[in-house]
């Protein structure tokens, strides 16, 4: 996460520091006290600085908020804690300005894995999207974010895929579920599973063509 940074407050020059309305006094102004604030306005350096700080504190919130919500819902794939990068202003202040939270994507699975990996993959793939997804709630997902999410989301459902056709095979075949299957000794099954007795095969199809006549 990156955000734009925070404007230190500016100081007016002397001679363009008194408001047409002389609301601050011409001692205020040669103590250098009016600034300028973001909207235009003008305003002493109490109110000033309370501004600025209040956006500081607000966006380190968030920046905060927002990692910490990938963290949490990352679940087992979460990398460690989030990093935070940040500065400090001219009179110390830490300002955070971005973030990251590593998070880990499983490698994509198909029916041949064994059924506890494509089970721990769909775990695996559901909490990084989770986690991906996690700030949208209340802030704006940054592109590696987004990233994450499709990745994840597509890896996820290649292994409910995966899963499905698995428990067919298991259940056709009566391959170990904590085997990985072999695709040759899958297909060798398949073709004399699909082998019948000549006789046999003639004999259905007549008592077929004698039903469909009567």
């Amino acid at each position: 996460m990156t955000i734009a940074p925070i404007s230190y407050p500016v100081r007016l020059p002397i001679q363009n520091s008194l408001p047409k309305n002389n609301a601050f006094t011409s001692n205020q102004a040669e103590q250098g006290s009016i600034f300028l604030m973001p909207n235009g306005n003008k305003a002493d350096k109490q109110a000033a600085f309370g501004e600025y700080e209040q956006k500081i504190a607000a966006q380190n919130n968030l920046v905060r908020k927002h990692e910490e919500a990938h963290q949490s819902f990352s679940g087992s794939q979460a990398l460690g804690s989030p990093v935070y990068e940040t500065k400090t202003d001219k009179d110390g202040r830490l300002i955070i300005i971005g973030g990251h939270q590593g998070v880990t994507i499983p490698q994509a699975v198909d029916k041949n894995a064994p059924l506890s990996l494509i089970n721990q993959t769909i775990t695996a793939a559901g909490f990084a999207n989770r986690g991906a997804l996690a700030p949208q709630s209340f802030d704006e997902l940054s592109s590696a974010d987004k990233q994450v999410a499709a990745k994840s989301a597509q890896i996820l459902s290649k292994a409910e895929t995966a899963k499905t056709e698995r428990l067919l095979l298991q259940q056709q075949f009566g391959i170990d579920p904590n085997q990985k299957a072999d695709p040759d000794k899958l297909q060798q099954m398949k073709a004399q599973k699909g082998q019948t007795n000549p006789n046999q095969q003639k004999q259905t199809f007549l008592g077929q063509k004698l039903n469909l006549i009567g």
